[in-house]
């Protein structure tokens, strides 16, 4: 409790601070305000009350200095790189008030008459904040607001205004000086930096956002303001033009005082907070505004001098009633800015809020356009929650597909292993066709749970003939009973042609390709052939069809997702094949005509042959062959090739594991193994006994199973060569 108690004091006690200063500051303004209304109305009255002005900055000045140390030392590291510089924008500001009063007020001091001790007492102090104003400015509009090639866009036209007034300045009064002499070329680049300073000061108004930062602006703006007064006034030798001047310059302190009391106050000491972005909609609003007020009075005091409307003798008061006239229309112009920039901020805080409780916008837009694209975004958010509704309950139809799909294939697998009477081929047959399902079940569920487009790609080097092959006897079973002959022409080089795709992707592919030349056909004789070969460095996969062909003009189309000219087609086939394709950094080609068929070319790079591959077989006579398989007709072939080649050859056949481990382990001879790697009514495969026998080097498996990455991997870690059985009748065979 008594904690609590003690910083509900401290908290009274600071309020009270800032209550005692704002209390201070309210009647410091007020008497300012007081005195530059007698110095207006009754010049010689002024007179008798000059001295309090005195009194008034220096109390302005300790005050600013106490706060501002206040702010550094409550800022971070980081926050001082740019506040140390505010500080010493402080520093000099009262240094530079103390060199002012020196000079004006005890210039009877013979230490001070000479000449170059009072232009350096006067140049230091100034120099100090004229540096620190400049690099202040510039880093807090660099650092968040704006870049550094748009601050010097908006600078040149600045420039060339500046250059003007600087001449309008210095052509309206009587030099003291001579032209080149120093006290005058010092002068010039002050004015210079007062502009600089001025115009620095302008755009850090309209950028920003904090209420403590834009006081500070506001008070440099009228500083500089009343400074251009106390030059005119020196260079002319004028004391009433001074007297404004040096009002003008306390009004500013109290404004830059103002502002280091409402920063610390506050407590927001980060650059990030200061500034808006300079693509924001109020950012331009406020520029713009400005910029057409600024160029509105400037383009009729332009023509006002050439066709002399007015009197000419007024141009020489125009660059200070252009400084003071910058001042209000900033404000304004802010005002503007922050005014049609709510509508945008609430606007963007409906969108926020329709993301999330989309009963609480608000729609109170007067703007017909502001009414227009809020209606707009809700539908299309309304839409947006439809189709994502509608893709859950199909990711739900989708997950429950696949599932339903895996149960029968899991009993018709483990069927299929008990059933030897079924030849291979055929076994080969139905086990591609429930791994092509379970592909297709996976592919439809990943597609509807993480996206169309987030199907994981898994590229490796396949050997395209089998893959052609179990495609077109899957085929002649969905076409059994229609007139339709479909065949494969495979040249021996075609046979051998390895390329680099996704193999379940590839298999969908031609499947659809196949099923879409199927439709075209229209004749008694359809005819459907697959061309595969290879030269050089390139497969060329063509699929011909003899059906009614597409016309020249529909080519193009037929190419582009969504266009289809076939009742119920979807246009996906032909579109989605040469994306996938093309992305294999292959190309797709169309060729038809009406009437005459069609062909699809398809152009694939080659690939090096994996290391798991058998490019040919070697065979000596006092090597013993022991082939191991439970199908006849595979026995049959290699008789016939083995035989071919020569018939002294030593070859044993074996159709059960068990007489093959008997055999083997009783031979000395070295022995090649030819074993395929399912045997019916056998949970052992052929690679386990391979592995078991650790025959190794001397082993090939000669198995459909060749895309079954596991057991590839598993062979090669065996150093067992591996053969695709389709190969079975066209691999080279060489007798050393």
């Amino acid at each position: 409790m008594e904690t609590v108690s003690f910083k509900e004091k401290s908290y009274n006690a600071d309020n009270k601070k800032y209550k005692y200063s704002s209390v201070v500051l309210c009647f410091l303004f007020l008497f300012t305000f007081i005195l530059l209304s007698i110095s207006i109305y009754s010049p010689a009255a002024y007179k008798r009350f000059n001295h309090f002005n005195t009194y008034i900055t220096t109390i302005v000045y300790f005050m600013t200095l106490f706060f501002t140390a206040k702010v550094y030392k409550s800022a971070t590291k980081d926050e001082r790189k740019i506040l140390r510089w505010l500080a010493w924008i402080n520093i000099g500001l009262y240094l530079n008030g103390t060199a002012f009063f020196f000079l004006v007020y005890l210039h009877d001091i013979r230490f001070f008459n000479a000449d170059f001790l009072i232009y350096l007492l006067n140049f230091i102090p100034m120099l100090t904040w004229f540096v620190a104003s400049i690099v202040f400015l510039s880093k807090l509009l660099l650092a968040e607001a704006i870049s550094s090639t748009r601050l010097l866009k908006i600078l040149f036209p600045c420039f060339i205004v500046n250059l003007m007034m600087i001449y309008l300045l210095l052509s309206s009064t009587n030099l003291i000086f001579p032209l080149l002499s120093w006290q005058c070329i010092i002068r010039i680049p002050i004015i210079i930096a007062h502009f600089i300073i001025f115009d620095l000061a302008i755009f850090c108004l309209m950028f920003s956002k904090h209420k403590g930062l834009s006081f500070l602006f506001v008070g440099l703006t009228i500083l500089v303001s009343g400074d251009i007064f106390i030059i005119h006034s020196s260079l002319s030798q004028t004391t009433h033009v001074l007297v404004y001047g040096e009002l003008l310059w306390t009004v500013g302190l109290l404004f830059i005082l103002l502002g280091m009391l409402t920063i610390e106050k506050t407590g927001l000491y980060s650059i990030k907070n200061w500034c808006n972005q300079n693509n924001t909609m109020q950012i331009k609003l406020t520029f713009w505004t400005f910029s057409a007020c600024f160029s509105g009075v400037l383009l009729f005091f332009t023509i006002a001098f050439f066709f002399s409307i007015v009197d000419k003798a007024v141009f020489l008061g125009l660059p200070i009633f252009l400084m003071l006239y910058s001042i209000p229309i900033a404000v304004f112009s802010i005002f503007i800015g922050n005014r049609f920039g709510a509508k945008f901020k609430k606007f963007e805080n409906n969108i926020k809020l329709l993301m999330h409780e989309k009963n609480k916008l608000g729609h109170s837009f007067s703007t017909q356009e502001f009414m227009f694209l809020q209606s707009f975004i809700i539908e299309a958010f309304e839409f947006k929650e439809d189709k994502n509704l509608a893709q859950k309950k199909l990711t739900s139809l989708a997950a429950q597909v696949a599932h339903d799909i895996r149960s029968p294939l899991s009993a018709l697998n483990t069927c299929l292993k008990h059933l030897p009477q079924i030849p291979e081929n055929q076994r080969i047959l139905i086990r591609n066709a429930a791994n092509r399902i379970n592909d297709i079940a996976n592919n439809l569920l990943q597609q509807y749970t993480s996206g169309e487009n987030s199907t994981p790609i898994h590229l490796q080097i396949w050997l395209l003939a089998p893959l052609l092959e179990n495609i077109i006897s899957e085929k002649r079973l969905q076409f059994d009973g229609q007139p339709i002959q479909l065949e494969a022409h495979i040249s021996s080089a075609g046979l051998f042609a390895f390329a680099k795709f996704d193999l379940k992707e590839m298999s969908r592919l031609l499947s659809n390709l196949i099923n879409n030349a199927a439709d075209a056909l229209t004749q008694s004789d359809g005819q459907i052939i697959l061309v595969l070969d290879m030269q050089n460095e390139w497969i060329s996969l063509q699929i011909k069809d003899n059906g009614h062909g597409i016309s020249e003009e529909k080519i193009a189309d037929v190419l582009k997702i969504g266009i289809s000219f076939k009742k119920g087609g979807s246009g996906l086939a032909l579109a989605h094949a040469k994306e996938t394709i093309e992305a294999w950094d292959g190309s797709l080609h169309l060729y038809s005509a009406a009437g005459q068929g069609t062909t699809i070319d398809i152009q694939l790079p080659t690939a090096t042959p994996p290391q798991w591959f058998t490019s040919e077989l070697i065979v000596t006579p006092n090597v013993y062959i022991a082939i191991l398989d439970d199908d006849q007709s595979v026995h049959d072939a290699w008789d016939q090739r083995l035989n071919a080649v020569s018939k002294s050859l030593n070859v044993y056949h074996f159709k059960t594991l068990q007489s093959f481990i008997d055999w083997y382990q009783t031979q000395s001879m070295p022995v090649l193994v030819f074993s395929d790697y399912e045997l019916l009514g056998k949970t052992e495969t052929g690679l386990e006994v391979l592995e078991k026998l650790q025959i190794g080097n001397n082993a090939i498996l000669v198995t459909s199973h060749y895309e079954n990455p596991d057991i590839v991997n598993r062979c090669q870690s065996l150093g067992i060569r591996f053969l695709p059985k389709n190969l079975l009748a066209h691999i080279p065979i060489k007798l050393t």
